[in-house]
């Protein structure tokens, strides 16, 4: 499955569960990623990013989180109509070019 396909998949999981039911405006869309990285985080810092094979497919917590960003991401990109595949392509190529810590910044 492509990049493309998931993104797709992701928005329609997303407009059945009813989080398109009415327009989102876009600090809203942003904030939910954000909220999911700091899960992530929060898992980290309680050491609780271990597997946990009471799921009936298995993820870390880590895993878990990280796929939670990625969906939450593919689901703004549709919805957008971002073609995610050629961005990604784009930039790392860009980014290929910008040298050592992009022009030696700290973080």
């Amino acid at each position: 499955m492509t990049l493309n396909e998931l993104q797709k998949m992701a928005h329609e999981v997303n407009k059945k569960n009813g989080w398109w039911d009415k327009p989102r405006n876009i600090g809203e869309l942003l904030f939910t990623i954000v909220s999911e990285l700091s899960e992530f985080f929060e898992s980290y810092r309680e050491d609780t990013l271990k597997d946990q094979c009471d799921k009936p497919i298995p993820l870390s917590k880590g895993e878990e989180e990280i796929a939670d960003v990625m969906l939450r991401l593919m689901d703004f990109a549709e919805s957008l109509g971002i073609d995610t595949e050629r961005a990604i392509v784009i930039k790392n190529n860009y980014n290929k070019t910008r040298g050592y810590r992009h022009g030696g910044k700290k973080a």
